[in-house]
């Protein structure tokens, strides 16, 4: 009965071993994707590319054509193109740091299903597609912190209806639009510090909700 044990114990050591450790199919061949790294946590690529290099990285499949995370820190990216991601399916985003100026309209086309977290901190990023946020099924936090958003298009977040927490401080913002977060049940934090409103327009909100709103140094 001992020996039974033991043997169950060496099995059940073996079994979280092989499941601790990356399955080398979830990666690309580390050659492909230089100078980017990917782990079983996602890929990241940080301070070596352009935007044609960027794109290049992404064209190489992985074993699942998706990621669980993406770090893209530090780089000379200006616009993160339609299809930039050429078909993978990622959960979560990290594009910080970087020189975006634009985000356009499908960049994150085949995560729309999937995606629980954008962050775009500290960017240049004057446009960006705020449409297609309730396509973003499962998106639950959105950074654009430290960029030069100035205006929030009306309706922009109001079909996005699982955020529960938008960042979007240190901009130059001037303008919300009526109805920019109306119908969103489940927002708890909204954060509008450092920008360049001189009111916060109560349509911009809708009447139903409890949540947070930061907007700490604004002229009003």
């Amino acid at each position: 009965m001992f020996n039974n044990f033991l043997l169950i114990c060496s099995l059940c050591l073996v079994f979280v071993s092989v499941h601790c450790e990356p399955d080398s199919a979830d990666c690309p061949d580390p050659k492909s994707i230089e100078p980017c790294h990917c782990d079983r946590e996602g890929i990241s690529c940080f301070n070596s590319l352009d935007e044609q290099k960027l794109s290049q990285v992404f064209k190489v499949p992985n074993g699942y054509n998706a990621y669980r995370s993406v770090w893209i820190t530090q780089n000379s990216i200006y616009n993160l193109t339609r299809n930039i991601f050429n078909g993978l399916r990622i959960q979560s985003f990290f594009i910080e740091e970087n020189e975006i100026e634009t985000v356009e309209e499908g960049a994150f086309t085949d995560s729309y299903e999937i995606v629980k977290q954008i962050s775009l901190h500290r960017n240049k990023i004057k446009s960006f597609p705020f449409n297609e946020l309730g396509l973003m099924e499962q998106l639950e936090k959105l950074t654009l912190s430290h960029n030069k958003l100035t205006t929030i298009p009306a309706n922009s977040f109001s079909l996005a209806t699982k955020l529960s927490a938008i960042d979007l401080s240190d901009n130059e913002i001037e303008t919300l639009e009526p109805g920019a977060f109306f119908g969103m049940r489940n927002l708890q934090l909204i954060l509008l510090g450092n920008n360049k409103l001189t009111q916060l327009p109560a349509l911009s909100f809708g009447s139903n909700l409890l949540f947070t709103v930061r907007k700490i140094s604004n002229p009003f």
